[in-house]
């Protein structure tokens, strides 16, 4: 009897294409308007979790398991990307005359949901065991942060085109050819391990309508290892939650026994564990332990190494070279083509033990770093300057271990880069600072934080010059691509641009950088002082105080904003507010015998003459010989009693 051919193939092949139709749409779209409907990626779950924003790719995906919960798992073979990829590769290897042989592992077969645990579940347990409580979901644009459904940072939560290709690479390419096809759906994917589950409370299944005759078939056409023809004969219907309904056992079906329809859910059901026990597995025991421990270890190694590879990556990285080693070092290869894998175990394993030595000193250089100067992020702000070393043995500890990282390291990254930087700055090491940032500017041209701390950097060596080149590619960037970071990082090079106005006493021009900077960000605290400082030096005290009480909200060094708002409210005439700002600035620096010859001059405007007397006498016992303070101590004797008087620093 000859097999029927029901086209599924080609429907199938058509919407994949569409998929990616859409895809390009979608990029298209951005890169046109500079605004779009955020990524519908799956990772995007993943940060509605963590942050408690719902975004689209959220949405996407509650839709799509809710699609699964009512219809099966029909999105991986119908919808993924991925999966075209893997079996484009699959047709591909095939015409190539390449078959290889599928892997079947019971450890391996647990790796999707624990992924899926560590992905979504275990931040949650953080959290609580914190007392930081679950996230509150919200809503909100790119201004907030995270633009919840429309954005200019479209590849906001993605990787940029080396990381793409090569994560495409291994996960449609390597992982088809070593580990057989759709190994990254069965070993790897933490998304297919939520929609499986989704798939067994499914009320529509593949199911048996005809008489089976046994032949195999349905079961040879499954490229996702379902044993179809034996859980329909046991069951009445396919119940694994591996079967992604692509519909190819019921084309191939020489009797047209197999259909897609209503059926009851499989729940816990599953084929006799024997009937797959029968088929046999890829490993033994003790292989099986191997290869979860050595799965285990790669993915520690991979995930972040020189701080590019992403988690799926690094999992599937780490699942393909656990089997290549078990198996490539096995001492009577099952496959008849041990040689090579023998080969290609050993090149593996040796860059595994250099990219583990990179990866733990990097890593090691950080927490020293971090130990030494008692900061996080570093990178990303500007120089340090006149930071605070905890422990020199930690910052000379860091800088062995970063510098063993950059030697040995097939590439450094902006990061590291940036991370040495850092030790060089906290060492007093300026010029060896600027030199590894213009490294970081070489590899990497588009690293505006690179740009941003070589203009502050320059700045504080009043190499105004240097500082406004440095500043340049931060100014010509395409806007309508900035999201929220490079906002604020913008806003950071507009307050130094404003200071090398200042500089050069162009008073007007160095306003307008000051006020892009707070446009920018609004909580930019040092935009917001800089303008208010600079407002009352031009005798805008109005314009100042409003400033300066926007920069007391943002700004972290308080005293510094009370001290300059107290004078501007004295320049007003404002002396209780004075009086209020000084006195708290006294708490923070009770031993400032400015601070206290200022709260005298408030207080004599406000008429409390005996206690500004107190402050000049603790003002003159802090600094003997304080002219101002003696001068006004002066005044005060020799007023009658009752007078007020007002008085400048």
């Amino acid at each position: 009897m000859g097999t029927p051919h029901r086209g599924y193939g080609r429907w199938r092949a058509a919407s994949l294409i569409a998929v990616h139709a859409l895809v390009a749409l979608h990029i298209a779209h951005w890169l046109l308007t500079g605004r779009t409907l955020a990524p519908l990626e799956f990772n995007e779950a993943l940060h509605s979790l963590h942050l408690g924003v719902i975004t689209a790719g959220f949405l996407f995906m509650a839709l799509t398991v809710l699609v699964t919960l009512a219809a099966g798992r029909f999105f991986c073979s119908w919808a993924c990307h991925i999966l075209a990829l893997e079996d484009l590769s699959a047709w591909i290897l095939h015409r190539l005359h390449l078959r290889p042989k599928p892997i079947r592992s019971r450890v391996l077969a647990w790796v999707p949901g624990l992924a899926a645990l560590y992905l979504f579940i275990w931040p949650q347990v953080e959290r609580l065991a914190n007392g930081s409580g679950l996230v509150s979901p919200r809503v909100q644009s790119d201004a907030q942060g995270w633009g919840s459904f429309v954005t200019s940072d479209f590849w906001r939560n993605l990787p940029g085109p080396g990381i793409s290709i090569l994560t495409l690479s291994v996960v449609g390419g390597v992982a088809v050819w070593l580990l057989g096809t759709r190994s990254f759906c069965r070993y790897a994917c933490p998304y297919g391990a939520i929609f499986g589950l989704a798939d067994r409370v499914a009320p529509a299944r593949i199911k048996l309508i005809g008489d089976c005759s046994q032949c195999g078939l349905c079961t040879a056409a499954c490229q996702s290892q379902v044993l179809v023809h034996r859980e329909v004969l046991q069951l009445g219907r396919v119940v694994s939650s591996d079967c992604l309904k692509d519909l190819d056992c019921v084309a191939v079906c020489p009797k047209q026994a197999l259909a897609y329809g209503r059926a009851r859910p499989a729940f816990m059901q599953s084929l006799d564990a024997a009937e797959y026990t029968q088929r046999g597995f890829s490993f033994t025991g003790i292989e099986e332990v191997s290869v979860a421990v050595t799965t285990l270890a790669l993915l520690v190694v991979y995930r972040g190494l020189y701080d590019v590879i992403p988690f799926l990556l690094a999992l599937t990285i780490a699942v393909v070279g656990a089997v290549v080693l078990v198996t490539g070092f096995r001492r009577r290869p099952r496959t008849e083509h041990g040689p090579w894998r023998s080969a290609l175990a050993a090149g593996f394993l040796l860059f595994s033990v250099h990219s583990a030595f990179v990866h733990h000193h990097a890593a090691s250089g950080r927490r020293a770093l971090l130990r030494a100067t008692g900061h996080e992020g570093l990178s990303s702000s500007g120089p340090p300057e006149g930071g605070r070393v905890v422990d020199p043995a930690d910052l000379e500890a860091a800088r062995v271990h970063l510098r063993t990282a950059d030697a040995a390291g097939l590439w450094t990254s902006p990061r590291l880069g940036h991370d040495l930087a850092t030790v060089h700055l906290y060492a007093h090491e300026r010029d060896a600072a600027e030199q590894q940032l213009l490294r970081v500017l070489k590899k990497a041209p588009k690293d505006l934080p690179a740009a941003v701390r070589l203009g502050h950097l320059a700045l504080s060596l009043n190499r105004t010059t240097d500082a406004e080149r440095y500043l340049q590619p931060i100014f010509v960037a395409n806007e309508d691509r900035f999201g929220p970071e490079t906002r604020a990082l913008r806003s950071r090079a507009y307050v130094l641009a404003g200071q090398i106005a200042e500089r050069r006493l162009e008073t007007s021009k160095a306003l307008a950088h000051y006020e892009s900077a707070a446009h920018d960000d609004p909580q930019n605290g040092e935009a917001h002082l800089a303008m208010g400082t600079l407002y009352a030096r031009l005798g805008r005290l109005e314009e100042a105080s409003g400033a300066l009480r926007r920069a007391e909200v943002h700004y972290p060094e308080r005293s510094v904003v009370l001290n300059n708002l107290a004078l501007v409210s004295l320049g007003l005439g404002q002396h209780a507010e004075a009086i209020e700002q000084l006195r708290e600035l006294l708490d923070l620096q009770p031993d400032r015998a400015e601070t206290r010859y200022q709260l005298a001059v408030a207080l004599l405007g406000a008429g409390e003459i005996v206690e500004a007397g107190h402050q000049l006498e603790a003002a003159l016992v802090l600094k003997p010989g304080y002219v101002l303070a003696e001068q006004l101590r002066a005044k005060l004797l020799e007023s009658p009693a009752g007078e007020t008087h007002d008085g400048r620093r």
